[in-house]
């Protein structure tokens, strides 16, 4: 009796188990929802040590490695952004097999203290450490900024307070392409809408070697506390505004 009742409880388990698959492999055919996974992120970040030609000496700002690249492809494709001047810190595209470089971006051109064409003193300031800062438009609330493939990524802090003038926060990375990038102008296209900035120059003495090598070398940690600080600076201005 007892090997019967054990037959049957292997029985029932089994349909149940049989019964659960079938049902997750419906549930997984018949879905709209498909989880597609984050592109990584292949930028090297390099420091500009000679330029010959259509080739560049570069070293690797994260291990010391030299290389040495061709960006022929890049500038016929006009995806060369900033001059290439030697010890400057750039954000590089590049095929690790064929050396060919798809895109290069200039960092030390392109940190610093942007002021947006058109607007009332609306622009934005590009830290070296990854921070970013709004200038002028209060509806606007920047925390930090990075290169991603190619892609200028700005993050912003959206920020909501109720009747109680409780806030709370949420961070929206908004990918912007560089068009055009000088010494003293930014050409950007976010959304499909091209923003054209002008450097604003501020009286400031600098190692340019310090700022150079601190370009991107920054910590998970540094984010959030350039989100903190955004968010206490957000929060002021909204119960001064209340």
């Amino acid at each position: 009796m007892k090997k019967v009742f054990s037959f049957f409880c292997y029985i029932v388990s089994a349909m149940m188990l049989s019964m659960y698959l079938s049902s997750c492999n419906s549930c997984s055919g018949g879905s709209d929802i498909h989880f597609v996974p984050e592109t990584p992120d292949s930028t090297m970040y390099v420091r500009l040590d000679a330029l010959n030609g259509d080739t560049i000496n570069v070293t690797l700002l994260e291990d010391s490695t030299r290389m040495t690249l061709s960006f022929a492809a890049a500038k016929q494709a006009g995806a060369v952004h900033g001059q290439l001047n030697i010890g400057d810190s750039l954000a590089v595209m590049a095929d690790v097999k064929t050396k060919a470089v798809r895109s290069v971006i200039n960092l030390s051109e392109l940190k610093g203290f942007w002021m947006i064409q058109g607007t009332e003193g609306d622009g934005m300031r590009l830290e070296p450490d990854g921070r970013a800062i709004s200038v002028g438009n209060k509806d606007v609330s920047l925390s930090h900024w990075k290169i991603k493939n190619g892609m200028l990524i700005l993050t912003y802090l959206n920020a909501e307070a109720d009747e109680e003038k409780n806030v709370t926060f949420t961070t929206l990375p908004d990918t912007s392409e560089i068009v055009a990038l000088t010494k003293d102008s930014l050409q950007i296209n976010v959304n499909g809408k091209l923003y054209v900035c002008v450097r604003q120059t501020e009286i400031i003495t600098v190692n340019q070697n310090d700022v150079n090598s601190k370009v991107f070398d920054f910590t998970a940690a540094d984010v959030d506390r350039a989100e903190e600080k955004a968010r206490e600076e957000r929060i002021k201005e909204l119960q001064e505004s209340n």
